[in-house]
């Protein structure tokens, strides 16, 4: 609702009222200034015309000591109703004064007395002019003011009540828009007038019907956005499902493919205790068939070592079935027993192609992670060195695997070699499932992809690779739990 005294009626009417206000003061004010002034000019110059007409007179009778006649004239100068006072000096004494009983505001004109036929002054007249007609005329004029005051005043009361006539329709549609639903049509009044009050009405009719018609509109969009937004969000979570499905699918096909990695490196390092205990078993055998007395002790020494050769052999099993056991749980590791359990693995495989294995532990922080997930990324960081430099047949090959403490809560692992790294080219594309640089039968393009995958979804790390001098280096990246020192 409007308030009163914000009314646009009142405020307009206000204004208008001051600005009369105002100008009557300024006009009665300017009148009276000018006009005095004006009536005091006149009546002066009257005072000296009586004065002027008098003089001579005046200045015979003056001269020749006729004071009644003096007297006389005197009489008749007070006879006009203007003038109040007359005194008449003889060499600057006072030898007649004649005044009325009734006293007004006056104005004093003097004019010098001469001697007949002769320039010597020989008195003066005095005459005090009356002003009660400027009193008489400021009377009139207040009156007239006054009276057009009120006449103005009732003029300026009708004004306002025409006016708030003339806004209360626009009242009326302030009042009804203040209350507007966009949903519900509005009976829009004064819409038949053909003023502009009219006008404004049709064009908040109209207004109003487009806007209960966008609105309707704008709903039916917001229930098909809803309906959409639902229908998406099902079909994100499908094809999330499917993509869930799809990374186990291929982390199961990577764990197979490493499997034949791992079974290839057990069968390098079976090969070693299997001659032993073959050659062993040879001389045992021998020495039964063509010695008749056997030594115990020498006989318990071979048995033993069938034995240290057997558990060898059933540890290596066991570190395979630990390899790919999975982790459903973080456990607490440090990073140099996370690597040698790797290199127990792949070190007896990568030493027999003459590589050269380098360890370098410049960090030995507690992580908690997934340590055989972490494991298989490092098992194939370390085949990959591997067949790159057996592929490109390099001088002295080495690969380094070691340990980096960060500035903050950042532990690193690297791998790198001295293949000559990876191509500018392709750089960006190596962790991408199905990219491969190696033949197409010894490489099925999704161990870096899978490796990425374990390390930045399942360890919360990183995993990326930078190119040096020699060859390329591969970094994994652990941000430190806060509870882990």
């Amino acid at each position: 609702m409007i308030n009163k005294k914000n009314s646009l009626a009142n405020k307009i009417m206000l204004v208008i009222g001051v600005i009369l206000v105002l100008l009557n003061i300024l006009l009665f004010t300017g009148a009276t200034i000018l006009n005095k002034k004006a009536f005091y000019e006149l009546e002066k110059e009257k005072a000296n015309l009586i004065a002027t007409n008098y003089a001579p007179f005046i200045s015979v009778h003056l001269f020749l000591n006729m004071n009644h006649k003096l007297e006389s004239i005197s009489n008749q100068i007070l006879k006009n109703k203007n003038v109040e006072k007359i005194v008449i000096y003889s060499n600057g004494k006072k030898i007649l004064q004649k005044s009325k009983n009734y006293k007004n505001n006056t104005i004093k004109t003097s004019i010098p007395l001469y001697q007949p036929n002769s320039k010597k002054q020989i008195g003066k007249l005095v005459i005090y002019y009356s002003t009660c007609r400027f009193q008489e005329f400021m009377d009139k004029y207040f009156i007239f003011i006054f009276i057009s005051f009120v006449i103005i005043l009732f003029t300026f009361l009708g004004l306002y009540l025409y006016i708030k006539k003339l806004l209360y329709p626009l009242k009326n549609l302030s009042n009804m828009l203040q209350n507007f639903d966009p949903e519900v049509k509005l009976d829009v009044p004064y819409t038949n007038r053909d003023d502009e009050i009219g006008l404004i009405s049709s064009a908040i009719d109209i207004s109003n019907s487009k806007t209960v018609e966008y609105s309707k509109n704008l709903q039916e969009l917001a229930n098909i956005l809803i309906d959409a937004n639902r229908n998406l969000e099902e079909k994100v979570q499908d094809e999330l499902q499917i993509i869930r499905e799809k990374d186990k699918q291929l982390l199961q096909q990577s764990r197979l493919a490493q499997m034949g990695e791992m079974i290839n490196m057990i069968a390098h390092q079976w090969r070693q205790p299997l001659s032993a205990i073959s050659a062993t078993t040879s001389n045992l055998n021998f020495k039964l068939m063509f010695e008749e007395n056997i030594d115990t002790e020498e006989l318990s020494k071979e048995i033993e070592l069938i034995s240290k050769y057997a558990q060898h052999l059933s540890s290596t099993i066991d570190d395979f079935r630990n390899f790919f056991k999975e982790n459903k749980n973080k456990q607490k590791i440090n990073l140099t027993t996370l690597i040698e359990e790797t290199l127990h693995i792949a070190k007896v495989s990568i030493e027999n192609k003459n590589i050269k294995l380098i360890t370098n532990y410049c960090c030995d922080k507690v992580i908690n992670t997934y340590p055989n997930e972490v494991k298989q990324v490092l098992l194939n960081l370390l085949k990959n060195a591997q067949d790159a430099l057996l592929e490109r047949e390099i001088k002295d090959p080495y690969i380094e695997i070691g340990t980096i403490c960060g500035t903050n809560k950042e532990t690193y692992i690297y791998v790198k070699d001295n293949a000559g790294g990876v191509p500018q080219e392709i750089i960006e594309k190596i962790f991408e499932p199905y990219f491969s640089t190696k033949l197409e039968r010894d490489g099925t393009g999704l161990g870096l992809y899978m490796s990425k995958t374990i390390i930045e979804e399942h360890c919360k790390g990183k995993l990326y690779v930078e190119n040096e001098k020699e060859g390329a280096k591969f970094i994994i990246k652990f941000y430190q739990d806060d509870d882990i020192s």
